[in-house]
């Protein structure tokens, strides 16, 4: 028996997992994991994400979803020294990600059509499906081996990677 992961049936479709030793054991929530600055400020009760206190005045915020705005807006009216320093933070922050950012490769250019058509030979050896272009996890593989490469979607490979395979195979025969 395997892991499972299921959606629950709550208003929040939050993932859930199951244990496989028992079939009674209480679901528990996956956590995602907490990107906003905003977070240095509060800590969550309890593994409950919509209870959270804060740090600095130790007051308990109830959330009424997962958004982070509210949490910001109490930085803001409660603490603005800090609020000045999560604002200086993400502009900062968004302004490193700009100036950072690597040039991309056009798809035109020989390295990408390379990379393209081993891209598409993995996909045909391991019987996979096309939308695996799309994939997360195949995307971070890329960008973290050729960062300037930016994997194509999948009309690109059947509109152009796949065509020209088959003139080539077509020309061969």
């Amino acid at each position: 028996v395997t892991n499972s992961i299921l959606t629950s049936p709550s208003s929040t479709n939050a993932p859930i997992s199951t244990s496989p030793s028992s079939s009674s054991t209480t679901p528990r929530r996956i956590l995602k994991p907490k990107r906003s600055l905003v977070w240095r400020y509060f800590n969550t009760i309890n593994h409950d994400e919509l209870h959270v206190e804060c740090v600095v005045c130790s007051s308990t915020i109830i959330r009424k979803s997962t958004s982070t705005s509210n949490l910001l807006h109490h930085i803001q009216s409660q603490h603005n020294s800090e609020y000045q320093n999560i604002n200086k933070s993400m502009k900062s922050k968004s302004q490193m990600r700009t100036t950072e950012s690597t040039p991309r490769l056009p798809l035109s250019s020989e390295r990408s059509v390379y990379l393209s058509k081993l891209i598409v030979d993995f996909i045909i050896y391991n019987y996979l499906p096309l939308s695996i272009v799309e994939s997360s996890q195949l995307q971070a593989i890329f960008q973290e081996a050729e960062p300037s490469y930016l994997i194509p979607q999948q009309k690109y490979f059947v509109n152009k990677i796949f065509q020209d395979m088959y003139v080539e195979i077509r020309r061969n025969v």
